[in-house]
């Protein structure tokens, strides 16, 4: 261990790092360990690339340290890291802080911004309807194994959306979690992989329980999507509304989505015509 402190105890005489974060266990953060024996995050308050990554091995120790601008630490408390950046930071041990920066800043950092939250809580409910769509689908086919798996994902989704609405990044193991948060979503699914009936009994028994869940979180998931319609007044056009920005990417199912706030009269269709034979859908909130 002797090694570790002389690392921190270098680093941190630099004049421009402010913070040093290890990671004790980097096989939780293979995406950023590549290989290594630890991890290091240093926080460096000199001008340069907002994040850039060294690989080297300090008295026999094979490191990677992850280097990031106050800059991009600033930015992301903002407007909010990805899921892997904030398992990386919850996971990782502050070993030094100049001016306590780093235990300032990593409780924000942790915290989803409202308008992140409202994204992710929409996107991961338009996933949970994608799945349970194709589950019944699938049963009603008579594809219990492919029913199966759909069902299982349209849970997964649920549970992360669970864990988003709780102010929180979902976990590796989002099961444990959101057996804190919300134990009748966990003994749905637990239900489902380990009950005692048979597979396709199981099934049926959770179809009706889960789609009436679904159709209770509709309306409170779907802000993000109903905040932006009413940012005018005039209905959109679909293809207007694929092309926004807060939309193009974001792995939201909008036109799956779109059908089922239709349905469910939080939205209006309407069918719009233009030269010849073209007509394009659009939507406009509901009085």
């Amino acid at each position: 261990m002797e090694h570790v402190h002389t690392y921190i105890e270098n680093i941190a005489k630099c004049e421009d790092v402010l913070s040093v974060l290890a990671i004790t266990q980097p096989e939780q953060n293979g995406l950023f360990a590549d290989g290594a024996h630890r991890i290091y995050l240093v926080i460096s308050d000199r001008p340069g690339a907002n994040w850039s990554t060294n690989y080297f091995v300090f008295a026999g120790c094979p490191i990677v340290e992850h280097r990031f601008s106050r800059w991009q630490i600033e930015r992301w408390a903002m407007h909010g890291l990805d899921e892997q950046m904030a398992r990386l930071f919850a996971s990782a041990r502050i070993v030094h802080d100049d001016g306590d920066y780093m235990k300032r800043k990593r409780e924000q950092l942790l915290k989803l911004p409202s308008h992140l939250q409202k994204l992710q809580i929409c996107k991961e409910y338009s996933l949970f309807l994608r799945f349970f769509t194709e589950a019944k689908e699938l049963f009603r086919k008579g594809h219990i194994l492919d029913c199966f798996l759909s069902l299982q994902q349209s849970l997964r989704r649920w549970a992360r959306l669970v864990a988003y609405e709780m102010n929180e990044y979902p976990d590796h193991s989002v099961w444990m979690q959101i057996k804190q948060f919300d134990s009748a979503v966990y003994k749905l699914y637990e239900e489902l992989v380990i009950g005692n009936e048979p597979l396709a009994k199981r099934i049926e028994l959770l179809m009706i329980p889960i789609e009436v869940g679904l159709l209770a979180k509709l309306e409170p998931s779907s802000q993000y999507i109903i905040d932006i319609l009413g940012t005018r007044n005039k209905p959109w056009l679909l293809s207007e509304l694929f092309r926004l920005p807060q939309i193009d990417g974001s792995g939201i199912e909008l036109h799956l989505l779109l059908d089922k706030m239709v349905k469910r009269s939080l939205v209006q269709e309407i069918i719009l015509s233009g030269a010849g034979d073209y007509s394009e859908k659009a939507y406009l909130l509901s009085d």
